[in-house]
């Protein structure tokens, strides 16, 4: 059995280097060397290293801004271009490499908006932690700024409204009719006669008219009657005009330039007196007829032939004023009698004038489209009436009638018109307001 040593039986200095066995370990120099201890205390293995610290983290890119919105004279948000946080180098030496650092993007901030366009503002966003809305233009009807596809608030009518094709329409509205229209009715004018009286205006009716939705209504432009072309026959009454239960009547025709219908045909004004050949008075035909109120028209002025002297031809009755009578002494026809004006359209125009009397010294036409002696035609689409015809000429045709619609244009546009109507329709000719002018044909229409 071996003999087992004590290391209190050892003398200092009595073991060498070369009486121990080989640790494995190679004898040199080692930089920052790694050292493995053994739990005897034994270093059981050594070795040189060189690795760098760990590498910083790359940093988060960042938040790229809003860039906005381009278009209706809004420009978007360019943004603010912010800087990242750079990290911190590290600390070199001791084989630790600091960390990278963060490489971070600023958030695109605001640049603000492009201003106004005209007098209308921009619409911007006025989000809030709690609401939000978007604030467009505000304003009285004068201030409108038409142009395709703006939108604002009406501040007379509280309306949204925006203007597309012909003009402005109302978005939000309980009703797509309006609760009443203002109407201008006039009927066509009567016919002048040979050698005859002037015709008389077409009946005139203006005022306003509760309309509703999904109803239909009856329009009718009435036609002007024809003049007479021989010695007997009136002119030709005028026909009338009609919107829903309103309806002007058509003009009286002048009376003939014989014995045979003398006297002026009754109408929505009446048509001139003619001629009795034995002498006499020959009396004008009568206005409002049938009866309205207010009135729709005015009296033919009387033919008047004493016997043995020269003739005057009545003038044929106006909306405003009746037909002025024959001067039989001097040889002069009546005038026709004045008509009326009316603003309906935001112009003021004056029509249902008379036709003047013929023959002799031809009576002029009554203002608004009255047909000036000899034998003139009424104006179109006013109810004038045709003058009567000199002594061998045939008596002038009374103008055709027209019917005008008016309403507020926050209101939308009517939604049905027959085809047989003819029309037109405005939203700038009256400030505020659509105004339909139909000059023709029949049929109905509809909101």
């Amino acid at each position: 059995m071996p003999t087992k040593i004590k290391n209190s039986n050892i003398v200092d200095g009595t073991i060498t280097s070369s009486k121990l066995a080989p640790s494995g370990i190679t004898a040199g120099n080692y930089t920052n060397p790694s050292i493995t201890v053994d739990s005897a205390g034994r270093v059981t293995s050594i070795q040189s290293t060189s690795t760098a610290g760990p590498q910083g983290t790359q940093g988060t890119q960042g938040i790229q801004g809003i860039q906005g919105i381009q278009g209706s004279g809004i420009q978007g948000i360019q943004g603010i271009q912010g800087s990242g946080i750079q990290g911190t180098q590290g600390i070199q030496g001791s084989g630790i490499q600091g960390t990278q650092g963060i490489q971070g993007s600023g958030i695109q901030g605001i640049t603000g908006s492009q201003g106004t366009a005209g007098s209308s503002a921009a619409i911007y966003n006025t989000n809030s932690a709690t609401t939000g809305s978007f604030d467009i233009p505000v304003g009285t009807t004068a201030q409108r700024v038409a142009f395709e596809g703006a939108i604002r608030v009406n501040s007379e009518t509280n309306f949204l409204e925006l203007y597309i094709n012909d003009g402005w329409y109302n978005l939000i509205a309980t009703s797509t009719a309006p609760p009443s229209v203002e109407y201008l009715v006039i009927a066509g004018g009567g016919g002048g006669a040979y050698n005859g009286g002037g015709g008389g205006a077409g009946g005139y009716r203006t005022g306003n008219l509760s309309v509703a939705g999904s109803t239909n209504y009856t329009l009718t432009v009435g036609a002007g009657g024809a003049g007479s072309t021989s010695n007997g026959p009136r002119g030709s009454q005028g026909s009338s005009s009609v919107f829903s239960s309103i309806t002007s009547a058509g003009g009286g025709g002048g009376g003939s330039g014989s014995t045979t219908n003398a006297s002026g045909g009754s109408g929505g004004s009446g048509g001139g007196g003619g001629v009795i050949d034995a002498g006499g008075t020959s009396s004008g035909g009568s206005g409002n007829t049938p009866a309205t109120t207010p009135s729709q028209g005015n009296s033919g002025g009387t033919g008047n032939h004493a016997p043995g002297s020269s003739i005057g031809l009545g003038g044929g009755g106006g909306a405003g004023a009746a037909g002025e009578a024959g001067n039989s002494p001097a040889n002069n026809s009546g005038d026709g009698g004045a008509g009326l004006a009316s603003s309906i359209t935001g112009t003021s125009v004056t029509r249902a004038g008379g036709g003047g009397g013929g023959r002799a010294a031809g009576g002029a036409g009554g203002a608004g489209g009255g047909g000036n002696g000899f034998g003139g035609a009424g104006t179109s689409n006013t109810g004038g009436g045709g003058a009567g015809g000199e002594y061998t000429a045939s008596g002038g045709s009374g103008g055709s009638g027209v019917v005008i619609i008016a309403y507020s244009s926050q209101y939308n546009p009517i939604t049905t018109i027959s085809a047989t109507l003819t029309y037109t329709v405005s939203t700038s000719s009256r400030t505020g307001y659509r105004v339909y002018t139909f000059t023709a044909g029949t049929g109905t229409i509809s909101w």
